[in-house]
């Protein structure tokens, strides 16, 4: 079983991965690619979501479709996050990084038994720093 727990900042998949590895210890926990991104001291931009949409990608297509994993983002949510920032910032992507990073979403999508997306709430705010965007929180 691969799993990939999909969702804004502060919405709960650290916690969700932790509690579930205590209960299945034979599955291996992926980190959230931000923690691995050369550019993880930067500010978000089109260059760090992108690098970690590749991170995310990769370590989706580099192991064993056997494998049981439970991963902490995947490719998705940097997509998203690729066209958030555009759409916020008013410019378009490129079309042919757009058209890589779409491939590159799908074919990893491919490897995975379950998205599991934890959904924003009313009843469960997320509290935003004051010196994050707080149109696009960090990931």
């Amino acid at each position: 079983m691969r799993i990939v727990v999909s969702g804004t900042h502060a919405s709960g998949k650290s916690t969700l991965i932790s509690d579930f590895a205590l209960r299945h210890p034979g599955f291996t926990v992926l980190p959230d690619p931000f923690e691995l991104a050369d550019e993880a001291g930067d500010a978000p931009s089109a260059a760090l979501f992108s690098a970690q949409l590749r991170l995310s990608a990769d370590r989706l297509t580099a192991s064993e479709p056997s494998d049981p994993l439970i991963a902490e983002r995947g490719p998705l949510d940097f997509l998203a996050y690729l066209l958030a920032l555009s759409e916020l910032n008013g410019t378009t992507l490129d079309d042919d990084a757009l058209a890589r990073a779409t491939t590159m979403t799908a074919e990893a999508l491919q490897t995975i038994d379950v998205l599991a997306v934890l959904p924003l709430t009313a009843t469960d705010p997320i509290h935003v720093a004051a010196d994050e965007h707080l149109d696009l929180p960090p990931p």
